[in-house]
Order: C-alpha cells, then sequence, then structure tokens
C-alpha cells in the first residue's frame, strides 16, 4: 500500500471517529431571556438525538406572553429522558425570586412540583437522569441528581456535596476536627489559601425540592491539613472569598 493511502484511510478513519463522537455528544443550549444578577445564564445540554422542539398549547403561550407575571417561562424543547422512554416537555422559568429551574412534564402526564428542579444547568444525556447545577439559592456550586421513577423524578442522595473551590480566606478562619466545632486543627490566616472540599449535608424540608443547606464545610490549608469549619448563609462572603449565598 502507497502511503499517501495509508494515511488516506487514517485520517479518514479519525474523522469518524470525531464525527461519532461529536453525535454522542451534548448539545449547550442557553435559555433566552434567563439570566441571574449574577450574570450567570441558565443552560441545558442534552443529547441531540433525543430532542426536539416544542409547540406551545394555548395555554402556555398565554402564560409566556403575560405581561403582569413576575415570573419570565419559556418553553425550550422535548426531550427523553432515556431512548426507550416517553417525551418530556421542559419549562424553565425565573421563578418567585429569581429562584431559576426547569421542570420535567411528560407527554399527556400531569404537572408535577417534585419534577421541578431548581438550578442554572441542567445535564440531560439520556441515562434516565438529569443532573442539576448551580450557583443559586446555595452557598456554593451545587450539583445534584434526579432520576426518573416512573414519570417522577428523585434525587439520588449523596452523603457529601463536592464544592472544589480554591480561593482565600476573607478573615482568619479556624477549622476543627470534627463537626461539634470544639477541637481546633488550625487556623488559616487573612488573605490565605484555603481550598474548600466538600460540603456536609444538612436538609430543609421547606426549601424548594428539599434544597439541602450547607453552613458546615470542609477545608484544607497550604499544608494540606484539613478541618471542619460552619459558616452562615449570608450573601456576603464571611470566611471564604466566593463562598456565600446567592440569593435572597
Amino acid at each position: 500500500m502507497r502511503l499517501s493511502s495509508l494515511l488516506t484511510g487514517i485520517i479518514m478513519t479519525l474523522a469518524s471517529s470525531f464525527a461519532a463522537k461529536a453525535q454522542g455528544g451534548l448539545v449547550e443550549m442557553p435559555v433566552p431571556n434567563l439570566r441571574d444578577s449574577y450574570q450567570e445564564q441558565v443552560t441545558l445540554a442534552y443529547n441531540a438525538g433525543l430532542g426536539r422542539p416544542h409547540k406551545l398549547t394555548p395555554d402556555e403561550q398565554k402564560a409566556v406572553d403575560d405581561p403582569d407575571s413576575p415570573v419570565i417561562i419559556t418553553y425550550p424543547l422535548e426531550t427523553k429522558l432515556n431512548r426507550s422512554g416517553k417525551y418530556f416537555v421542559v419549562a424553565c422559568d425565573s421563578g418567585g425570586s429569581d429562584d431559576f429551574g426547569c421542570s420535567f412534564t411528560a407527554i399527556g402526564g400531569a404537572l408535577d412540583k417534585n419534577n421541578h428542579l431548581p438550578g442554572l444547568r441542567f445535564e440531560i444525556p439520556g441515562d434516565n437522569c438529569v443532573y442539576a447545577s448551580g450557583h443559586n439559592d446555595t452557598m456554593f456550586n451545587l450539583r445534584r441528581k434526579f432520576c426518573l421513577d416512573g414519570d417522577r423524578l428523585k434525587e439520588v442522595k449523596q452523603p457529601l456535596h463536592y464544592v472544589g473551590l480554591r480561593s482565600k480566606t476573607v478573615r482568619d478562619l479556624t477549622f476543627y476536627s470534627d463537626l461539634t466545632l470544639k477541637t481546633p486543627v488550625g487556623t488559616i490566616p487573612r488573605g490565605e489559601f484555603v481550598e474548600v472540599l466538600v460540603a456536609n449535608i444538612d436538609q430543609d424540608s421547606n426549601a424548594p425540592s428539599g434544597l439541602p443547606t450547607h453552613n458546615h464545610f470542609l477545608v484544607r490549608d497550604k499544608r494540606g491539613l484539613t478541618g471542619w469549619v460552619g459558616l452562615d448563609e449570608t450573601q456576603e462572603a464571611q470566611g471564604v472569598e466566593g463562598l456565600f449565598f446567592a440569593g435572597d
């Protein structure tokens, strides 16, 4: 085989491989008119082979066009959550006070408040689940997983929530050996490096979709020492730069 023919074959094989990966990837769709006060855009990431446009019903059109409504609502698409399942209408809204979220309603089914997920980014890969994330009514970019049980989305509980924030302290920050915050491990001086690793789960039954609140965080200092800190949910960072309650 001539070298030129061999190279052509390799190039065509690579091109086919890249095309297959592109077809199997997710389409990023910014949702129009939905951007929070921190300029974070509500975004869907969905499997292109499972999504299709949604035609508004008269009631949906009325809600979208209502000039007196304090809530912005949009219907970006319909999508299957798995290849063999039914289509779900995706409706995203600004919430009552910029409490952004998206709901997933099965075609022909009734609206289920449990299927309204708070967040700013919603990944729908077609594996029967929706992955919601966003620094929205939380103290950090909260990542959650919801999977179908019938037509209802149920959260897959995690023992801890990953934070992964590398930042600096805004005051001297003492960290402790456990959640009782009684035995100090050390203190990170103001303005020094700190990494927030995870947050413990403190479920708030009154929050949207059982939105967890997180007042205890596992951190590490520049030497690699770890410990827990307790931080209040305030709209300005009280202990770590970038760790604050993004909401009302």
